[in-house]
C-alpha cells in the first residue's frame, strides 16, 4: 500500500538548529514506522555538539534509537517530559502519576487544576487504542517558562484523519477532509447532524 520503498534512508542532522516537540515525536515515530517497514535508518551529522542534539539527547531520542545517548552524561531536563513510547494499558497512569505531576510541578498549580487537560490527553491515548494499528503512542513534553508554554506531542501509526474521512467522503483531499472532520465533531459536540 505504501508504494516502493528504499531499503536504506539517511537522516543527516548537520543543519539542525532547534526542535519543537512535535518535530520530536514525528521523526521517532518516523523512525519506529520505517523500522517496521524494514527500512534501514542511518544517521549522518547526529555527532556534533550543537545544542539541538543535545537537547534530543537530553530528551532520550539517541538512547531510544541508537541504544545508547551520545554523551554519558545526557539526562532528562527540568523542563522535559522524554519521550517516552507508551502502550495504551499503561497510559493513563502514566499521565496520572508522571505527566500530571511533572506539569502541576512545573506551572506551580495543582494537579487538580489539571484534569481537563489529563481527560484530553486520556481521550488522545484511547484514540490511539480505536485508530491505530498499533496500541503505543510517543509522547514528548516541554515547558517553556520564559515564554509561559507548553507543548505536549503525540504521535501514533493511526491511518490519520484524512484516511478517515475518505473512507466516507472519498472525493476529499487533505485540508478539506480535516475540515471536514472538525465540522463534524463541531455538529456532534452541538447536538446538530
Amino acid at each position: 500500500p505504501y508504494g516502493s520503498l528504499p531499503t536504506n534512508v539517511v537522516l543527516d542532522f548537520s543543519e539542525l538548529r532547534f526542535i519543537y516537540p512535535i518535530g520530536v515525536t514525528f521523526l521517532s515515530n518516523l523512525i519506529l514506522w520505517l523500522n517496521r517497514m524494514n527500512v534501514t535508518v542511518n544517521y549522518r551529522g547526529h555527532t556534533r555538539n550543537t545544542q539541538a542534539l543535545t537537547f534530543l539527547d537530553d530528551a532520550l531520542f539517541f538512547e531510544q534509537h541508537l541504544k545508547q545517548k551520545l554523551n554519558h552524561y545526557a539526562n532528562p531536563r527540568p523542563t522535559t517530559r522524554p519521550l517516552v513510547n507508551i502502550h495504551h494499558s499503561y497510559s493513563h497512569s502514566w499521565l496520572e502519576f508522571t505527566l500530571v505531576p511533572w506539569l502541576a510541578s512545573a506551572l506551580s498549580i495543582s494537579t487538580q487544576s489539571l484534569s481537563s487537560l489529563h481527560v484530553c490527553v486520556a481521550e488522545l491515548f484511547n484514540n490511539i487504542q480505536d485508530h491505530s494499528t498499533l496500541e503505543i503512542g510517543s509522547i514528548f513534553a516541554q515547558h517553556f517558562p520564559n515564554i509561559h508554554k507548553v507543548g505536549i506531542a503525540v504521535a501514533d501509526f493511526g491511518c490519520g484523519i484524512p484516511a478517515t474521512v475518505r473512507s466516507k467522503y472519498p472525493h476529499l483531499n487533505d485540508n478539506n477532509a480535516i475540515i471536514q472532520a472538525v465540522n463534524n465533531l463541531s455538529k456532534t459536540r452541538t447536538g446538530a447532524l
